[in-house]
């Protein structure tokens, strides 16, 4: 096995920082914070630097990013959870599986699907 597959497999092993992360401001930007002080910062958002308004880039947004961030990530587990129990719920009485719910347990589960070609896609975008 050589560096980059060893790299590669730690990476795949290796857990995400524990959850709830919270969403924090230092003053000049906003941070994703683990609430386990033991792990510290996660991320930031730099989008919040006033200092850089033609940029569109503001602390309110820098804010509403890492916000997202942390209640997305800190809702997966149960989301994904919850888009299993309905899919065994429809197989159960026979019914077939929507492609969106599917499609949510794949990314849920860390896999890819195509993107949308129109409307709200998974991917978060709106053709």
């Amino acid at each position: 096995m050589n560096e980059a597959q060893a790299l590669t497999l730690e990476a795949e092993n290796t857990p995400h920082t524990p959850l709830p992360w919270i969403a924090e401001s230092n003053g000049t930007y906003w941070t994703i914070q683990a609430a386990d002080v033991d792990f510290g910062q996660i991320g930031d958002t730099c989008a919040s630097s006033a200092a850089e308004p033609e940029y569109g880039r503001s602390m309110a947004l820098g804010q509403a990013n890492a916000e997202f961030i942390a209640r997305a990530c800190n809702a997966h587990d149960e989301l994904l959870s919850a888009c299993l129990g309905v899919k065994a719920m429809l197989e159960g009485m026979g019914q077939s599986i929507p492609a969106m719910l599917d499609n949510a347990i794949i990314i849920g589960q860390g896999g890819t699907v195509p993107l949308a070609d129109e409307g709200h896609g998974l991917d978060g975008e709106v053709a």
